[in-house]
Formats: structure tokens, sequence, C-alpha cells
């Protein structure tokens, strides 16, 4: 049996997605889901996640029928700094509020990035901080302190 498309990055994308679809249905299992009229806070967890499962079907079986790249080593520099984005975020959002929170993130995330210009991080720090405030703060009116509290 030739086992050539265990080694194909569309085989283990697509079981990827299969798992998250199964974990997300199992997940969701006891929430209702009504009918498409009268949708149950079930429906949409369900359909989403039927969908994301039939793309990892589709992606899979492609992985069996043609040649496609290879599996590669998974770069670790980029995985570090971005969950370490994620807990920086978690860790300063309370303390020194939104503004300085997206600045630190957009910095530790941007240091998993080969060749990175600290002009074009700058640049990108405001965007996302000026965004941020304008959509949560402004926006949608969440308690999400902009600055530090003294």
């Amino acid at each position: 049996m030739n086992l050539k498309f265990l080694g194909a990055e569309d085989f283990w994308c697509g079981a990827l997605l299969i798992a998250m679809a199964a974990f997300f249905l199992v997940a969701g299992s006891d929430l209702a889901v009504g009918t498409a009229l009268r949708m149950g806070p079930g429906y949409a967890p369900r359909v989403l996640a039927a969908f994301v499962g039939i793309a990892g079907i589709c992606l899979s079986a492609r992985s069996l029928l043609t040649e496609g790249p290879r599996l590669r080593a998974l770069p670790l520099r980029p995985l570090v700094f971005v969950l370490g984005a994620v807990a920086v975020f978690a860790l300063l959002l309370d303390r020194v509020g939104l503004v300085f929170t997206t600045f630190a993130v957009v910095a530790v995330a941007s240091a998993g990035i080969a060749g990175r210009r600290m002009g074009e991080t700058l640049g990108l720090a405001v965007a996302v901080a000026a965004i941020s405030a304008l959509v949560f703060v402004y926006g949608l009116k969440l308690n999400i302190p902009l600055w530090p509290s003294l």
C-alpha cells in the first residue's frame, strides 16, 4: 500500500479541519438546534462545523488523488512570538490600557518575522491601536480602559 499522502500538507490540513469540526460538533451537542426559520443557539455552530468538516474531507481526499506540496518542518519562531503576543495581551490590557497593550502586542508578534522593519511595525501599531479604540471603545462601547489608570 502506498502511503505517500501521509507526508502531504493537504492531508494533514484536512485532518486538522476534520478534528476541529468534530470537536465543535461534540462541544455544541447539548445546544438546541431549532429549524432554519427558528434557529436555536446550536444551529450556526453546527452548520459552520459541518462546512469546516466537509472542507477538511475534500482537502484530505484531494491529497489522495494529486501530488501536492510535502510537509515541512514547523517554523517555531513565529508560533512562539504570536502565542507570546496573546499572553502579553491577556497580562497587560487591564494594567496599561488598550493603546499601550496594542503597541506591545504588535511589537511581540512582529518579532516573529525575520527581516521586519521598525518603521513598519510602528505604523502598524499606531493603525491597530487607533482602529481598536474606535471599534471597541467608541463604537461598541466596551468597558476597556484606553490608558493606564493612575
